[in-house]
């Protein structure tokens, strides 16, 4: 498979954990979701659909340069690593709108985006050593995540 083709598979991952996030998000953005306080500086909802559809294919995108290029550079291990990394973190972010929308357990949606950062940094770590260029593409990723993680924390706090 050719780096191209690589990146579309894992720009398809990445929009799989969208649709699944997407489902647990469509389920709680009820009344209980409006009625939360809310910090001045929370973000209109129309942002994150063009903001997450961003992030997912600059994942996807960087997931298929990386892989490609440790595959190319024959480490094996490497690339098990990175892909670990990348389908732990990928699940995590399907699961945070489930948890955090779906079932409005705020408390716990903080704690698994707190790891789920933790995952990102990981990869970016990862990442750095074997393809830089790739990398920049997911420092979006983790800065908004970790909005997302400050937000999290404030509306568990406010509420």
């Amino acid at each position: 498979m050719n780096t191209f083709a690589r990146c579309l598979f894992w720009v398809g991952v990445s929009f799989l954990a969208a649709i699944i996030g997407g489902i647990g998000t469509a389920v709680g953005l009820g009344p209980w979701y409006q009625a939360l306080n809310k910090p001045s500086w929370n973000p209109p909802s129309w942002i994150f659909g063009p903001v997450w559809s961003t992030l997912y294919t600059l994942m996807g995108i960087s997931m298929g340069l990386m892989d490609s290029a440790t595959l190319k550079s024959m480490k094996p291990g490497v690339n098990r690593r990175l892909r670990t990394i990348f389908v732990v973190q990928i699940i995590l972010n399907a699961v945070w709108p489930i948890l955090f929308f779906g079932a409005g357990l705020l408390w716990l949606g903080l704690a698994e985006i707190i790891v789920l950062e933790i995952f990102i940094l990981a990869w970016i770590k990862l990442g750095w050593t074997e393809h830089r260029p790739a990398t920049f593409l997911i420092l979006p990723y983790a800065a908004w995540v970790g909005f997302a993680t400050c937000l999290n924390a404030t509306l568990a706090w406010l509420n």
